[in-house]
C-alpha cells in the first residue's frame, strides 16, 4: 500500500479574491503557522514522507519547505501542479465579478469541466495539465521504497488528483472540499483507491 497525503498550501496574499496559476503569491503570517501545525500533526502520527512534491508556485513551496523542516525530508518542483488560471478574474472577489459579468459566472459554476474563465482553463484543461504530473506520480508509486509521498499544491489540482484517484468524474469537482493548510489521504492499493480522510485541519 501507498499513502499519498494532498496537502493544499496555508493562508497566502490576497485571500478573498480568486488565486490562480498567474498570481505568485507568499503565505501570509497565520498560513505559514497553519502549515506548521498540520506539519506536527503528521509527525506526531509518524508519518516520515518518503518524498514530497510540490507545485512550483511561491506558497505551495513555501508550505513545503515548512512540512520538509519538520519531517526533516527534502522536496522536488513537479511543474504541471499549479493552481488552474482563473483569466480575467484573477485577483477579484466573487461579488466583484458577479457585477460585471455574472452571466459567465453562473455558466461556469454550473459547468466548470468545460466552461473557462474569460482567459483562463476550464477544469478539462486542468486535468490535462494535472495527468502530466500523475505519469511523474505514478512512477513513483511503483517504487517499493517510497510508501509515503505528500503531494503539496492548490486546491483544483488537488481535487482533480482526489477524483482520477478515485475514479470520480470532473462533474464531482464542486462536491469536494480542501480548505488552505489541510490534508487528504488516500491510501493506494494494487488493484484500488481508498480515501482514508479529507480536508484535515490543525483547527476544527
Amino acid at each position: 500500500m501507498i499513502s499519498l497525503y494532498l496537502i493544499r498550501h496555508g493562508e497566502c496574499e490576497g485571500a478573498g479574491t480568486y488565486i490562480g496559476r498567474e498570481s505568485d503569491v507568499s503565505l501570509t503570517d497565520e498560513g505559514s503557522r497553519g502549515i506548521f501545525q498540520i506539519s506536527r500533526i503528521l509527525k506526531e502520527q509518524g508519518v516520515k514522507a518518503d518524498l514530497i512534491l510540490s507545485s512550483p508556485m511561491r506558497r505551495a513551496v513555501q508550505s513545503a519547505q515548512i512540512i520538509c523542516d519538520t519531517l526533516q525530508t527534502g522536496y522536488k518542483l513537479i511543474p504541471g501542479l499549479e493552481e488552474c488560471d482563473f483569466g480575467r478574474w484573477e485577483g477579484r472577489t466573487f461579488d466583484q465579478i458577479a457585477a460585471t459579468e455574472g452571466k459567465k459566472l453562473e455558466e461556469w459554476i454550473g459547468d466548470p469541466v468545460h466552461i473557462n474563465p474569460p482567459g483562463g482553463e476550464s477544469l478539462r484543461d486542468l486535468q490535462k495539465r494535472v495527468r502530466n504530473s500523475m505519469g511523474f506520480i505514478n512512477n513513483l508509486i511503483v517504487d517499493e521504497k517510497k510508501r509515503e509521498i505528500v503531494v503539496v499544491s492548490h486546491r483544483g489540482p488537488l481535487i482533480i488528483l482526489l477524483l482520477e484517484y478515485l475514479g470520480t468524474g470532473l462533474e464531482h469537482f464542486w462536491n469536494y472540499r480542501m480548505d488552505r493548510g489541510s490534508v487528504t489521504k488516500i491510501n493506494l492499493y494494487p488493484r484500488f483507491a481508498e480515501l482514508a480522510y479529507l480536508n484535515l485541519t490543525a483547527v476544527p
